[in-house]
């Protein structure tokens, strides 16, 4: 939704094009709440959505729904970000995994708008 509203120029909307897993808001509650019941253990674990996703095929899903007439296109992904995402920093490599889907997020989310 972001995306869509802060990249847009006209019908064009430039998505940055990285590599993400997405974890839904109920999942990080029920993580957290999980962590503090557990106690003082060190360091808790990462914690990461059900599945790995590109974040312009995410942002043309919700466009699709909410405004078809949107034009999603990658924008170019330089520098710093760029290798960020090339060594995978934004998607977790161990830990605990998110039951909820982006698909499930968005069904929701155009349900209540």
């Amino acid at each position: 939704a972001l995306v869509l509203q802060r990249f847009r120029f006209r019908r064009l909307v430039l998505a940055p094009p990285l590599h993400s897993q997405p974890v839904h808001l109920d999942d990080v509650a029920d993580h957290v709440l999980g962590v503090l019941a557990d106690g003082p253990a060190g360091h808790a674990p990462e914690l990461g959505g059900p599945e790995p996703l590109f974040v312009p095929d995410m942002v043309r899903s919700y466009a699709h729904r909410v405004d078809p007439s949107a034009w999603v296109r990658s924008a170019p992904l330089l520098g710093a970000a760029r290798r960020a995402d090339a060594a995978g920093v934004l998607r977790p490599t161990t830990g605990v995994r998110g039951e909820r889907t982006f698909d499930q997020w968005l069904s929701e989310s155009v349900a209540r708008a």
